[in-house]
């Protein structure tokens, strides 16, 4: 089994890469690369990474992935200040 910090970056570069919709889709791109967990697991790991689901152009959601919140939530500094 592959270890949470790569399926996080995984998950990161799929939804930065595609234009996902629901977990299905992203489970499904995920198994494709040798990740293969449950559904809560994939949910809990979005809420880690902050993804949110935004309109696309055709009227249905995707996820998207802002790394600046990443950034924040990782640096101390930051997180400090935030406080």
């Amino acid at each position: 089994m592959k270890n949470k910090s790569k399926r996080l970056l995984a998950i990161e570069k799929i939804i930065n890469n595609y234009k996902i919709s629901s977990q299905e889709q992203l489970m499904s791109r995920l198994r494709k690369k040798g990740y293969n967990y449950t559904q809560a697991t994939l949910s809990r790991d979005l809420k880690f990474l902050r993804v949110s689901k935004i309109p696309d152009n055709q009227g249905r959601y995707i996820y998207i992935y802002y790394q600046g919140r990443r950034m924040n939530f990782y640096n101390p500094v930051i997180r400090k200040i935030s406080r």
